[in-house]
């Protein structure tokens, strides 16, 4: 089996950052999805890293890590940098609010750019999104504590 399968992604919506707040806004066909997400307050939104869209930029495997305040090299695939074969990232947002009709779901804040295309999104659930004992390396930014910072991180 070829280990080169390709796979077609299209976005759902895009992030919109704006001076009045941010939203995710959901493209029409998609917004009947919306349904009962209103039940929850956090949400997984899986992205796709735009910005970093090269031939270049996917054939990293080691990056500097862009949140340690030491210069320290990482496999993409332990740290979060955008940097990375497939450009798929995941914001846990916090759910402020929804409209059905527009596709909007406003959020307090999300680690990506204006006009990100959104891929999916998902419905937090405690029971399977955290764990208990987890552990971070060393170089992993003390101050961001153990929970998620209100209003969200930098």
């Amino acid at each position: 089996m070829d280990a080169r399968i390709e796979f077609k992604i299209y976005p759902i919506g895009f992030v919109k950052k704006q001076v009045t707040g941010n939203t995710i806004e959901i493209d029409e066909e998609f917004r009947d999805g919306l349904l009962e997400l209103e039940n929850y307050n956090y949400m997984h939104v899986l992205w796709w890293a735009n910005d970093y869209d090269t031939q270049d930029q996917r054939k990293l495997v080691q990056v500097d890590i862009p949140y340690s305040k030491e210069k320290i090299k990482a496999g993409v695939f332990a740290c979060r940098s955008p940097q990375r074969p497939n450009l798929v990232m995941n914001s846990v947002c916090k759910i402020v609010g929804i409209n059905h009709k527009k596709g909007r779901i406003f959020i307090e804040n999300i680690d990506a750019n204006n006009s990100t295309p959104v891929i999916d999104i998902k419905p937090y659930i405690h029971c399977n999104d955290r764990v208990k004992d987890a552990r971070v390396p060393r170089w992993f930014p003390t101050e961001w504590g153990e929970w998620y910072p209100a209003g969200g991180i930098g």
